[in-house]
């Protein structure tokens, strides 16, 4: 191979090729007849609108794969979410696949339109098209799963399917070394998913996402490598079976489902699960009631509730080894009680960083008046690992005073105490980024005034009780 360059081994120049960007990659072939040899064999295929733009995509591909051997390929993404040319594309998509998906493929990335109308100049961005039916029978492309048979996916370690359905999991091959499987918007059955699974025996990661069919997801005992779940936007998602013993973090969250009175999720149980995210409505009481006998040896606990309409219970139960907490209230009733979240707190002895994120807007709570004589009383337990207690957008109501001071009173090992007043998110003139502060209504400013004097009369008081 002979090159206007330094005299390198052809391997090397082979690789310097393959780090490339695609474009970049391509235009060195043309120019070059030893570059067009290893195109032949260029191992990262990105076919998306960024790289090819948005007009005559179809043409585009043809002309890549036609001067491309299919062999040696090793990642492949293909995304034409906002093309103007989609069903020509869909068209085309199986003869694609099949050149490109080959025994020596590792990373397979698969992003189609959720639907289509028959307005050829309809564009995606629309929001009055989208169809109420989440898993419409306008998720055109079927995903061939016998393309991933005879071998073909037994070299595929992480595949991305978004927008699409299953043809035939009946097909399905071994996927030998697959360790991270992402699902988006995939129209599927609880089954179809199943069949991917036991295809899957040394999966790692486990994400799906809108995926609308599910209720139930059975996590098998076969997966021994599964450490991580991600699941989110699944509407109709009640039940988690989980049967993996190495399961240690879940995400969780956007269950419509759960909106309805008296419909729960149900975990099942998660014995050496160490983190959770969970984001849901009522999500604190959730967490307080059902985690510490299901999850007993969470570390980790974050947690968002758009609309936490439910106090936390109080229960004899116990975070043993929960370490770090942080809690996002999105939106409470005027009657939320911020005190009982202490209940969190007593039953965490190891716990070393609490963190609570309350609503932007203003607190409709009773606020306190008088001095710390007014404070409800509550047995206290002395905590003696406790270093970091934030609060953001802390207010005058009167049970998070309560809360406030019982946590400032019951902590030996203290360092570091933030309640901050302001909005989460809010920029401020001490930020050298921004040269004006966040502008406040009229009503924020007079809360503002009564979180001031909570802090000089009644907190103060209490902190320096505490240091002494």
């Amino acid at each position: 191979m002979s090159h206007l360059g330094p005299d390198l081994p052809e391997d090397i120049w082979k690789h310097i090729h393959s780090l490339m960007p695609l474009r970049d990659a391509a235009r060195a072939a043309c120019v070059s007849r030893p570059f067009l040899s290893s195109w032949r064999r260029y191992p990262n295929l990105t076919l998306t609108l960024h790289s090819l733009g948005y007009f005559d995509f179809t043409k585009k591909v043809n002309s890549i794969l036609k001067n491309h051997s299919g062999v040696g390929i090793k990642k492949l993404i293909l995304e034409f979410v906002k093309c103007y040319d989609c069903n020509d594309i869909i068209n085309h998509l199986d003869s694609w696949l099949k050149i490109t998906v080959t025994p020596q493929i590792e990373e397979l990335t698969l992003i189609c339109p959720e639907w289509f109308p028959d307005d050829p100049e309809w564009f995606p961005d629309d929001p009055e098209w989208f169809p109420d039916d989440k898993c419409s029978s306008m998720l055109r492309y079927k995903f061939p799963c016998s393309l991933l048979s005879n071998g073909r996916g037994n070299s595929i370690q992480y595949l991305d399917l978004e927008c699409c359905a299953f043809q035939s999991t009946a097909h399905l091959g071994p996927l030998g070394s697959l360790t991270r499987l992402h699902l988006c918007h995939v129209c599927m059955t609880e089954d179809e998913l199943g069949c991917f699974l036991s295809s899957s025996l040394v999966l790692e990661r486990l994400e799906l996402i809108d995926c609308y069919e599910i209720i139930c997801l059975k996590i098998p005992g076969f997966l021994y490598h599964l450490s991580y779940l991600h699941v989110y936007g699944c509407g109709m998602l009640q039940d988690i079976e989980n049967k993996a013993q190495n399961l240690r973090t879940i995400y969780f969250g956007e269950f419509p489902a759960l909106y309805s009175l008296g419909v729960s999720l149900r975990l099942g149980e998660l014995l050496h699960l160490n983190n959770i995210e969970m984001w849901c409505n009522d999500a604190a009481c959730y967490a307080r009631s059902e985690l510490p006998s299901i999850a007993p040896s969470l570390e980790t606990l974050t947690m968002g509730s758009l609309c936490e309409m439910t106090n936390a219970p109080t229960a004899p139960s116990k975070f043993l080894h929960l370490k770090y907490l942080c809690i996002h209230l999105g939106g409470v009733s005027p009657a939320y009680d911020y005190f009982l979240l202490a209940s969190f707190f007593d039953a965490s002895p190891s716990l070393e960083t609490f963190r609570l994120n309350l609503p932007q807007e203003l607190m409709e709570h009773d606020w306190i008046s008088g001095g710390s004589s007014d404070l409800r009383q509550m047995r206290r337990h002395c905590h003696h690992n406790l270093q970091r207690f934030e609060i953001t957008g802390f207010g005058s109501a009167k049970s998070l005073v309560e809360l406030t001071c019982y946590i400032l009173e019951s902590t030996l090992s203290l360092k570091c105490v933030t309640l901050d007043t302001t909005l989460r998110g809010a920029f401020r003139c001490s930020d050298s980024k921004y040269k004006k502060c966040f502008s406040m209504p009229k009503g924020n400013i007079m809360e503002a005034q009564r979180r001031s004097w909570l802090s000089k009369n009644t907190l103060k008081q209490k902190f320096l009780l505490q240091l002494s």
